[in-house]
């Protein structure tokens, strides 16, 4: 149908202000053959000297897509040690490749369906790359019907400048709850929602807002972010910073507000909800990293960049009416009247189920030799007996976890009884986590959500009640 408006040419989209000197660069990953299981994580690289002095600062990033129907979606991070991959170009890695950087960039931008270009600041606003000696991309292909021997060659180009525009630009994420294997969606449920409330704080001075967007899969349908000015009071309603009462998977945009002049500071408090309509599942639909599950993000981009902005909290779930007001959410529906707070394990599930074995981290953690003494040793310093829900519990156990399988990359370096003792150390804490609400499947030895030769990186990890705990 004609509607006389022009198709975007994302081949011609220059990002340029008008006078100044811009660099574009394109990165494709070499030919991949996607494995033939459902989800398949996996990351590449590339080695971009052109940044390695962390004088570049990014203004624009566009996906180059080659076979969208196996691409779920990608987020672009990079590394500021130029030891690191000095030869990569678009080469498959595992992400303890990574683990050698300097310093990790936060991500630089993820494409989605209907994202593209997947970084587009204003002219006076631009993104610092302080840590960009190589790029590092991580994709998700799903390939629900297993078709063997389909092969990939996507990537992105990034467009950058020398010199820093007015404003740098900073992230703020509500919420990026990608696994929590005590929430699910229940079936047959036309609106049922997950809402999170968090206080923001680390904020230096005021900022304000440039950005926002949401992710889901494939049964979110709505999605909504308010804030409380000075903190929520639930005597007054807050104000809508954005609102998408239609929201498809295929069609993930990213909006502008800035010119909407919403500024945040510290003590504000800032309400996400995605909404979901399961009317067409039978079953529970988990939080997973598989499109056939669900997430929730809210994401937001503001200026001027503040190292330390965050916004904590904790959150929770049930169901709307028809027709009403999801932005009374925290009024109406609070945490005390009946819905459902999830108690989460979502660290827990992401270490155990998808962390790569660090082999070499492991043997240091149990002194040289892995054995069943050394790392209950360790565990007993690290998890003060029988808690695991701590970060510094769940970053060793997760390292020792991840070397529970033999296909996990890394694995393979382990003897037969060291292989075993981990096994039985899993073992262990799979019985402590039970009263965290953890059941044995989420300890086991997952081949189908796996990279072609590793466990897949998540995209976030979250810890109980508490979101945006990120990772990747």
């Amino acid at each position: 149908k004609e509607t006389g408006v022009s198709k975007f040419d994302i081949d011609a989209w220059n990002p340029f202000n008008e006078g100044e000197e811009g660099f574009v660069k394109e990165f494709r990953i070499k030919p991949y053959t996607i494995p033939p299981r459902r989800t398949t994580y996996q990351d590449f690289a590339w080695s971009f000297p052109e940044c390695a002095d962390g004088q570049c600062h990014l203004v624009g990033a566009v996906a180059v897509i080659d076979n969208a129907p196996y691409l779920h979606h990608y987020i672009l991070r990079g590394c500021g040690s130029q030891s690191v991959g000095a030869n990569w170009d678009g080469d498959k890695i595992g992400r303890s490749s990574m683990e050698e950087c300097d310093q990790e960039l936060d991500s630089l931008g993820g494409w989605v369906p209907g994202r593209n270009p997947f970084f587009k600041p204003s002219h006076d606003t631009s993104q610092p790359m302080p840590n960009a000696a190589v790029l590092n991309v991580q994709i998700h292909f799903d390939n629900p019907k297993k078709v063997a021997g389909v092969s990939d060659t996507s990537g992105f180009k990034v467009f950058y400048v020398r010199k820093a525009r007015t404003h740098s630009l900073g992230q703020l994420a509500p919420i990026k709850l990608s696994i929590d294997s005590n929430t699910v969606i229940p079936p047959g449920k036309k609106r049922h929602y997950l809402t999170t409330g968090c206080n923001v704080t680390g904020l230096a001075q005021p900022v304000t807002l440039y950005e926002i967007g949401w992710h889901a899969h494939l049964i979110g349908s709505e999605m909504y972010m308010d804030v409380w000015k000075g903190g929520f009071d639930p005597s007054r309603r807050g104000f809508t910073i954005m609102k998408e009462p239609r929201w498809y998977f295929d069609d993930q945009y990213n909006v502008e507000i800035n010119h909407r002049a919403i500024t945040i500071e510290n003590g504000d408090y800032i309400v996400n909800t995605c909404v979901y309509d399961s009317t067409s599942r039978t079953k529970d639909t988990r939080i997973g990293i598989e499109t056939v599950d669900e997430m929730c993000w809210g994401t937001l981009s503001y200026y001027p960049m503040q190292p330390g902005a965050k916004c904590r909290g904790i959150y929770w779930t049930g169901d709307l009416n028809d027709g009403e007001d999801a932005h009374a959410i925290p009024i109406a529906h609070a945490t005390n009247s009946g819905a459902t707070v999830p108690s989460g394990l979502g660290n827990i599930e992401t270490l155990v189920s998808i962390k790569e074995c660090n082999v070499t981290k492991v043997r240091e953690l149990s002194g040289g030799k892995i054995s069943m003494t050394a790392l209950l040793r360790q565990a007993l310093v690290k998890c003060s007996g029988a808690d695991i829900s701590t970060p510094t519990c769940m970053d060793f156990l997760g390292d020792v976890m991840g070397c529970r399988c033999p296909h996990h990359e890394g694995a393979d370096d382990l003897t037969e009884q060291e292989l075993a003792e981990v096994k039985l150390m899993v073992t262990l804490a799979s019985a402590q986590a039970k009263d965290l609400g953890a059941t044995p499947e989420d300890f086991e030895c997952r081949e189908d959500i796996a990279t072609d030769d590793a466990p897949a990186a998540s995209s976030s990890t979250t810890t109980a009640k508490v979101p945006d705990l990120s990772s990747s």
